[in-house]
């Protein structure tokens, strides 16, 4: 009886190690896929610094070392960006027993959509007990990519996630403009653009016009030595030229990309930067400058984290 067992048990036991030389493969292969409604281009501008990563990333990465070696930890795994190609980044996935080399790959499939998918593969072993163990690991890994893919799709179909910035799109109504231009050896100080536009200012007074809106500015530089400082200024009737002052019309009727900003011009030149990656992303043309409505008096109030501005962008 005794022996009859130890066979039906040796054999149970030779049955469950074929079982897992059949369900486990010499090689497991993790693919997961998520997709998202947003610009190819944006999304991965966005993903390859891997600093981004903390504003969608499922848990707090409080591990200041990791987060200077690229690395975020996400349950008993941690997560490496090692590599940016041309439209995929390469991921070290770090587990206590593994690491394995995966890439999250971004696809454009639609106009506005893009597909992530992320690959990783498990080389198992002849041990059995091992071969289970990596087994386990994958599964571990996947549930992972799950997590983490899903984050990624809820943060970045939102536009002002994708840019950092909250950018719509208005309609442009007619406008009667005031400008003087000038030139600033380096960037140009609050006092330097409170000048020209204190000029603006004189001259609606003088020719009994009232202000209708905000200043408005524009700087250009080629060499960020030399710069051409443009000021605006709405006006409520036509004026006429006089010296260095001109009129301007905006005619309405087009459209124009607008996003808020507070701080300083590092801020301002970032809102800017972010609305010409849109500009690409989207495949659409300025017709005109973009402008800085400066509705804080930037003399009036020293501490520049408090500046508001608004940053208007035309586009067609």
């Amino acid at each position: 009886m005794k022996k009859l067992f130890f066979i039906s048990l040796l054999f149970t036991f030779i049955a469950l190690i074929a079982l897992v030389y059949f369900v486990i493969p010499d090689k497991i292969v993790v693919r997961r896929t998520a997709s998202l409604n947003a610009k190819q281009n944006a999304v991965f501008r966005s993903v390859t610094d891997h600093k981004n990563w903390g504003k969608w990333w499922p848990v707090a990465n409080t591990n200041n070392e990791n987060l200077n070696n690229n690395s975020y930890n996400l349950n008993r795994v941690q997560f490496s960006l090692v590599d940016i190609l041309t439209s995929s980044i390469i991921i070290d996935i770090k587990t206590k027993k593994n690491t394995l080399k995966s890439s999250l790959d971004f696809l454009s499939f639609a106009r506005d959509s893009i597909l992530l998918t992320w690959n990783t593969e498990l080389a198992t072993t002849f041990n059995p007990v091992k071969r289970v163990q990596n087994y386990l690991i994958a599964l571990e890994v996947k549930n992972d990519l799950d997590i983490l893919l899903k984050k990624m799709q809820a943060y970045y179909s939102k536009v002002e996630n994708t840019y950092g910035i909250l950018i719509e799109e208005i309609p442009v109504v007619d406008s009667t403009l005031i400008f003087i231009s000038d030139s600033s050896h380096g960037y140009p100080t609050s006092k330097f653009i409170y000048t020209l536009i204190d000029q603006l200012k004189n001259y609606s007074i003088k020719q009994g016009a009232q202000q209708s809106g905000f200043p408005m500015l524009n700087v250009y530089t080629i060499d960020s030595i030399s710069y051409l400082v443009k000021v605006a200024l709405p006006v409520n009737k036509k004026l006429k030229d006089e010296g260095l002052i001109k009129y301007k019309w905006m005619l309405g009727g087009g459209k124009i990309l607008v996003c808020d900003i507070t701080g300083e011009n590092n801020k301002i030149n970032y809102g800017l930067k972010q609305l010409e990656y849109y500009l690409r992303d989207y495949n659409r043309v300025a017709p005109a400058i973009p402008f800085i409505s400066l509705i804080t008096d930037r003399l009036k109030e020293p501490d520049s984290t408090k500046w508001k501005s608004r940053i208007y962008y035309p586009v067609m």
